[in-house]
């Protein structure tokens, strides 16, 4: 987070946007794979939405973030996590 906010800082004059995209469970082979059905279990109890986020969802706030009209926004940091660890 603290390198994005200085990117952005350090490089909007030059037009540069900077985001952190900060995912929480999410549902791919990579978690599913490591992961037994029970301890899934637990780890969806603590997400306050119920489910761990989707790929597609995190894809589409990355294209979200490539549209010039987002411009303003540089420096954030978006969670992607169902509410477990708001900031």
């Amino acid at each position: 987070m603290t390198l994005t906010k200085t990117i952005a800082r350090g490089f909007a004059a030059d037009g540069v946007l900077a985001f952190c995209i900060a995912p929480g469970f999410t549902d791919t082979e990579m978690v599913t794979g490591a992961m037994d059905p029970e301890a899934i279990a637990r780890a969806t109890s603590d997400i306050p939405l119920g489910e761990m986020a989707h790929p597609e969802e995190i894809g589409a706030l990355a294209a979200f973030l490539c549209d010039d009209r987002v411009r303003h926004m540089t420096g954030a940091t978006f969670d992607v996590n169902g509410a477990s660890y708001p900031r």
